[in-house]
């Protein structure tokens, strides 16, 4: 890696110092252009002007590029006043006081209102106007006033209209100047869309239409002698609204421009006797438009930034909800495939143990009553041979019942209409609860596991009837159409509390367990039922995760 060479550092100290020099050159030379501008109309004295920019320039200035640059101002400030009028220690003085305007000024904002970011909030702009506006540019007019009366450049009589004249000038320099300086040095790139750009230019025309007509009699004398100084500040309005802080602050220069041009020439609605006065008088008018624009263009840009935060805020609490939504569904859908393999493994235990019961005990059994047989046709007693032989019988026909219970084969081979009709039929064979089942027409692509996990569930609620209703019968309905698939179990017993049996873990009716099951299938249950007037109990199940309804006629 190559190290940085004191040649280098060389090389960029001087290109730093060469900046800088530079920076202080224009600086100095824009402070005297302006200020030989402003003193151009200074009526009272010679150096006290109701118009000096300066005072904005050394205020944006100190903000921007900081204190470093103070003797720039103090060398123009005093190449200014002692080519005009006054001795060296006079214009020494004064450049002091400019300077030390700006700096004070400068300090205050840096320190209560924000610095440079002074124009992005209402109330920083309210302490600007009060530190720079007010109190700063009256550390100059003190001084200044001061020295030229020190040095018997101007009576003490008329100090107290010649500081007013230095004070109010200042203040619409430093209310009117600075704001569009320092926002465009915060900000100077524009990224205006094809439509901002013809908006500015119609904002541009107005405010010169406007402007001329009031201050230039640019149209006949009916018209302008109307007090219609008003009217200007809608385009610096609708420049606040629509551009920004820094195009109302531009476009409030330009009409200060047109306004002290135009008034100077005996046009506008400022024109007084005493010429200083109308300028007094014009300074207080585009200092209250400066300032109302760039507070109005603070708010809008506060409100589109709390608009934009909120409208942020809700796509991000948007993309939060639909990020958690695809979580619940993700852990709904790993959920329900858990429990479809929990009803898988159940079955394949249920085969395994049916099939160990079918193949070992059965087979043992059968070989026992055969041996029996045997035995039975020797001569002898055959009592206990012939209760060896009904207990044989007995164990025979309940490992046969519990075989069909364990792994029935109808929910390996047939479909759902099917394995509900084996359940009725068993039903009735061990509790003797006659179930009707009605499943017309329709066919149901369901898998095994499906199956065993709806005949579960219908075969609970039918326990539910054969312990709790009080009844023989009940009802099994089987329906489909392209959403659900509904089952539908009923009977007329002796019905119950709804909200009271679910809220209850421990009522033995186990519908909260059965809602539960169904669903972690995406279904949902549908439970009707009263005191004394029957229950009805409804599954309601998407053909999306258990497969579509045919209706095909069944026997086809």
């Amino acid at each position: 890696m190559n190290q940085p060479t004191r040649q280098s550092f060389e090389s960029r100290d001087r290109h730093r110092l060469i900046t800088n020099v530079a920076v202080v050159v224009l600086l100095g030379v824009i402070y005297v252009l302006a200020g030989k501008l402003g003193l151009a109309l200074a009526l009272v004295h010679p150096s006290a002007t109701a118009v000096w920019a300066p005072t904005g320039i050394t205020l944006a200035a100190f903000l921007v590029l900081g204190y470093r640059i103070w003797p720039a101002i103090l060398a123009g400030a005093f190449l200014v006043n002692v080519t005009t009028a006054g001795s060296v220690a006079t214009s020494l003085a004064i450049a002091a006081g400019n300077t030390l305007e700006g700096l004070v000024g400068a300090r205050l904002l840096n320190r209560f209102a924000g610095g440079r970011q002074v124009f992005d909030r209402p109330q920083d702009i309210f302490k600007f106007v009060v530190l720079a506006g007010f109190m700063s540019t009256a550390v100059s007019a003190t001084i200044g006033v001061t020295s030229l009366a020190l040095g018997g450049l101007a009576d003490w009589t008329d100090y107290g209209s010649i500081w007013l004249t230095w004070w109010l000038g200042d203040m619409g320099g430093a209310l009117v100047i600075a704001p569009p300086l320092v926002l465009w040095a915060v900000e100077p790139s524009v990224r205006w869309t094809p439509r901002q750009v013809l908006e500015a230019a119609l904002i541009v025309l107005a405010l010169l239409l406007v402007s001329l007509t009031v201050f230039a009699g640019l149209f006949p004398n009916y018209i302008r002698s109307q007090p219609l100084e008003f009217l200007c500040i809608l385009p610096i309005l609708w420049a606040a609204f629509r551009l920004g802080r820094r195009e109302a602050a531009t476009a409030t220069v330009l009409l200060s421009g047109i306004a002290i041009w135009g008034t100077r020439r005996g046009f506008g609605p400022f024109v007084a006797g005493d010429a200083n006065e109308s300028l007094l008088l014009l300074q207080a008018y585009t200092s209250v438009i400066a300032v109302t624009a760039v507070t109005l263009a603070a708010v809008v840009r506060e409100r589109k930034q709390v608009e934009q935060t909120l409208y942020d805020s809700q796509q991000a609490l948007q993309s939060l909800a639909e990020e958690l939504e695809a979580r619940v569904d993700e852990r709904t859908e790993q959920v329900r495939r858990l429990a479809s393999e929990l009803i898988t493994s159940e079955q394949m235990v249920r085969h395994h143990i049916a099939h160990t019961l079918h193949d070992n005990l059965q087979q043992v059994l059968y070989a026992a009553e055969i041996q029996l047989q045997v035995a039975k046709q020797r001569p002898g007693d055959s009592k206990e041979l012939d209760e060896l032989d009904e207990m044989i019988a007995t164990a025979i026909f309940l490992t046969r019942q519990l075989t069909m219970e364990l792994s029935p084969p109808v929910l390996r081979k047939e479909g759902l209409p099917e394995a509900l009709e084996w359940l009725a039929s068993h039903m009735h064979e061990m509790y003797g609860l006659q179930v009707t089942v009605a499943a017309g027409e329709c066919r149901w692509a369901s898998s095994e596991e499906q199956r065993v996990f709806l005949s579960q569930v219908v075969r609970e609620l039918l326990f539910n009837i054969v312990k709790h209703a009080g009844v023989e019968e009940a009802c099994i309905i089987l329906q489909g159409t392209e959403e659900d698939l509904t089952i539908t179990v009923s009977d007329q017993g002796r019905g119950f509390d709804v909200e009271q049996a679910l809220a209850n873990n421990n009522s033995g009716f186990g519908l909260r367990s059965v809602c539960e099951r169904v669903a972690l299938f995406g279904g949902r249950v549908d439970i009707d039922s009263r005191p004394e007037e029957g229950t009805r109990v409804t599954l309601f199940l998407p053909t999306a995760v258990f497969g579509p309804v045919e209706q095909t006629p069944r026997g086809t």
